[in-house]
């Protein structure tokens, strides 16, 4: 499993890494996964999901913040596994693509949601509420949905949401989440778009 890193300037600053995780850490991440999708575990509208002006939330799909549910980090496969982001050089990279992005690396606080797309969810354009944001999207294979791109309609630019890919960009760009179509009416069976988005700020 070969890792392709792309540092883009165009449309925005933003880093792509093809296949993030190796197959132990996918495998070890897949684990975990399984293991919280129940529908009793996400919960629905979370208070970090975005509203708009009428204070309607801007995606009905479901979501959970890890450190929320882990008193011990150490417990977490994800928590542990997704700290490659800060090990590997990755924010070096993403500041080495224009001077503006050289804030990363002073950035001392993340936290990490998982977020479940199935049978067409999606999530209108919003900007986050932290300095950058990193999602690292995984799906099933064979894959059982069309759909479900990461989008940034300002600059018409789509991200395909293939398994183990990464993005990692300013929050304040706005995004959002294309809806997902199922080739089937399944619910919670795990066969939708998984989000693992990393939320980097400064404290």
């Amino acid at each position: 499993m070969k890792q392709i890193i792309h540092k883009l300037s165009e449309p925005f600053p933003h880093l792509v890494v093809e296949n993030m995780y190796n197959e132990e850490e996918l495998e070890l991440i897949w684990e975990e996964l399984n293991f919280l999708t129940k529908p009793h575990k996400f919960s629905i509208n979370d208070p970090g999901t975005a509203k708009d002006s009428q204070g309607n939330f801007k995606s009905q799909s479901k979501s959970i913040i890890l450190e929320n549910i882990y008193s011990e980090k150490i417990i977490s496969n994800i928590l542990l596994i997704n700290r490659k982001l800060f090990m590997g050089g990755y924010l070096r990279l993403f500041s080495q693509i224009s001077p503006q992005c050289k804030s990363i690396l002073q950035q001392n606080f993340d936290i990490t949601k998982i977020r479940y797309y199935e049978n067409e969810i999606e999530y209108l354009p919003h900007v986050d509420i932290y300095n950058y944001t990193c999602i690292t999207f995984f799906h099933k294979n064979p894959k059982s949905f069309s759909g479900g791109e990461l989008y940034f309609p300002e600059f018409s630019y789509s991200f395909n949401c293939d398994n183990n890919n990464t993005i990692l960009f300013p929050s304040c760009i706005v995004h959002s989440s294309k809806s997902v179509l199922m080739n089937s009416n399944l619910n919670y069976t795990g066969e939708g778009k998984y989000s693992m988005m990393q939320f980097l700020k400064l404290v």
